[in-house]
C-alpha cells in the first residue's frame, strides 16, 4: 500500500498520527466550554496526551484523552450537568 492510499491518520511507517483527531477535539471542547480560553483547552489536551504518552495500546486513546480533558475542564470551570463527558456530540 502506498503512502497516498493510507488513511490520513497513518504515517508512512504505520505509526498513528494523532494530531488531526486532537485538533478536532480542541475544536469540540472549545465549543462545549465557551468560557474556556483556547490556549487553556489546548494545554489541557496536551496534558491528557502526556498522561498516555507511554500507552502501548493506542486504539482507545482519542476517547480516553477526551474524557480526561473534559474531566479537567469540568474541575477547573465548575462544569455541571450538560458539561460532562456525556455531553459530547
Amino acid at each position: 500500500m502506498s503512502v497516498e492510499e493510507r488513511s490520513p491518520h497513518v504515517g508512512p511507517e504505520g505509526a498513528v498520527d494523532e494530531s488531526p483527531p486532537l485538533a478536532e477535539l480542541v475544536v469540540r471542547l472549545v465549543a462545549a466550554y465557551p468560557s474556556a480560553d483556547v490556549d487553556a483547552v489546548e494545554a489541557v489536551v496536551r496534558d491528557a496526551c502526556a498522561h498516555f504518552e507511554h500507552a502501548r495500546i493506542r486504539a482507545y486513546l482519542p476517547i480516553l484523552i477526551e474524557r480526561r480533558s473534559r474531566k479537567a475542564l469540568d474541575a477547573v470551570l465548575g462544569g455541571g450537568p450538560g458539561h460532562g463527558a456525556e455531553a459530547g456530540p
